[in-house]
């Protein structure tokens, strides 16, 4: 099971330009991978670039919280 000892938490609401940014400079740390996670809260739009988007973070390993509010 998978136990990070830190959680990194990026708010990407309205932030599409900058996300992967973010992400990447987090994931490029020399922290080992399996000590930390990375969430990604952002605002749930329902169109294909949103879904894409998702993909690809959990691709990465990111975890992805979709809001409405």
């Amino acid at each position: 099971m998978f136990n990070p000892y830190i959680s990194v938490l990026i708010l990407a609401h309205d932030r599409r330009n900058y996300l992967f940014d973010a992400v990447n400079s987090v994931l490029s740390q020399d922290l080992p991978r399996d000590k930390y996670e990375v969430i990604v809260v952002k605002y749930e739009l329902d169109d294909d670039k949103e879904k894409e988007i998702d993909k690809k973070l959990e691709e990465l390993g990111v975890r992805v919280i979709n809001t409405k509010e």
